[in-house]
């Protein structure tokens, strides 16, 4: 699917009573008050979201991918009806240990989400894979239109094995496979802060709740983290090295990744740094156009055949309101969030960077901000999983 498209309005205001009339490509608000105009709105779909709408020039076929608030989404060609084919509540939930449900094979594991095997009870399952050795979680996963089950092992040890429906597993590293390696540089967003942890208490995490971490997992790639809260291009970090991402990158040897993202903006938007212009020296840096440059030149001087991302920032309700669209419309000593967005699409095109748009197309939107953002700024648990989730098909390599 395309990184970014045109923003096409709300479907309210075209003259459609189906959402398969709408053949543009671009991305559509849809209210949960057009439920009863559109005959085909999802009969299980009970929140507004929006719609992706996208042509394949090959086939000539429509597709359109229908994202509610909730974090499910829905998929079809053409006019055929939706079909849910992401549902986060159901693949997050903890069905429980293999041994204290009494399985003896794994494929009784068949509700979606995740479950968890110890290396003492391993012997006692018939279907786990030969070369299995170590304790390990089972994520489960269906297909509701045809019911079939798929099943990813991931042992103690980082290993991998997929199957779907009865078949037997398939190890996923044979065969010379090797995990692509991330190098993610970016903010506190990147570096996971203010997830929530235990209940209602915020709390820092750089690990299994950032979702940076989430979407390595469920990308397969080999993930390093080097977030650092408060930083920006110019904006100096507020923690750990309290470097801005011109200096620190200057510590790192980016010779070994295969793919590294940039994700900064918000902090040099909020703080009033000098935005300055594409033309600024990049040598003497100070300001965000010329230090953006400098991080994109250091890190395919280090190395050349990487994969570069930039990551542009999460809209952040915490300034502006909603009718304005929060940041985007939003203006701090001169400069909305808009405007660093199209100072990074600036930069990414000149340089040919693919640009993903987090900024308008993603989980984090107009309605749902308040919700998906503890601070206004940065995502809640709920928040991370939904984001790691989107940018681990985002974040693609092959």
């Amino acid at each position: 699917m395309p990184n970014s498209f045109a923003y096409r309005g709300e479907v309210s205001n075209y003259s459609v009573t189906a959402l398969s009339q709408l053949t543009e490509d671009g991305y559509y608000d849809v209210k949960w008050s057009d439920r009863n105009n559109l005959s085909d709105y999802p009969a299980d779909l009970n929140t507004s979201g929006y719609l992706v709408v996208y042509s394949n020039t090959a086939t000539g076929r429509i597709s359109q991918e229908l994202h509610a608030i909730s974090g499910i989404i829905y998929f079809r060609y053409d006019n055929n009806p939706f079909v849910r084919i992401y549902d986060p509540d159901a693949c997050e939930q903890y069905r429980g240990n293999i041994q204290s449900l009494g399985y003896t094979a794994i494929r009784s594991c068949t509700q979606p989400g995740y479950y968890s095997c110890t290396q003492d009870y391993l012997e006692n399952l018939t279907d786990k894979p030969t070369d299995l050795s170590t304790g390990f979680i089972v994520e489960v996963h269906n297909n509701a239109s045809g019911g079939v089950i798929y099943q990813t092992i991931t042992d103690n040890n980082g290993e991998q094995w997929f199957r779907h429906s009865g078949n037997p597993f398939v190890r996923k590293n044979s065969g010379g496979y090797e995990k692509p390696v991330w190098y993610a540089i970016g903010d506190s967003i990147t570096q996971g802060f203010y997830s929530y942890m235990n209940g209602d208490t915020p709390a820092i995490s750089t690990t299994t709740n950032c979702w940076a971490k989430i979407a390595a997992d469920k990308a397969g790639f080999a993930l390093t983290n080097y977030g650092v809260g408060g930083s920006g291009f110019v904006h100096n970090a507020t923690v750990g090295d309290h470097l801005n991402a011109r200096d620190h990158i200057d510590t790192i040897d980016f010779s070994s990744a295969d793919i590294v993202t940039i994700a900064f903006g918000i902090n040099d938007w909020k703080g009033s740094d000098t935005f300055g212009t594409f033309d600024d020296d990049i040598a003497a840096g100070g300001t965000v156009y010329s230090n953006m440059r400098y991080v994109i030149e250091k890190i395919l001087t280090d190395n050349p055949g990487c994969k570069i991302f930039i990551i542009t920032p999460i809209n952040a309700s915490k300034y502006g309101n909603q009718s304005g669209n929060w940041s985007l419309s939003h203006n701090i000593n001169g400069k909305t969030l808009e405007d660093m967005f199209q100072l990074e699409k600036t930069v990414a095109d000149y340089y040919g960077i693919e640009l993903i748009d987090m900024t308008h197309n993603s989980v984090f939107n107009r309605i749902n901000c308040p919700a998906l953002l503890i601070d206004g700024v940065h995502p809640t648990l709920k928040g991370h999983q939904l984001m790691g989730a989107e940018l681990s098909r985002k974040i693609h390599y092959s």
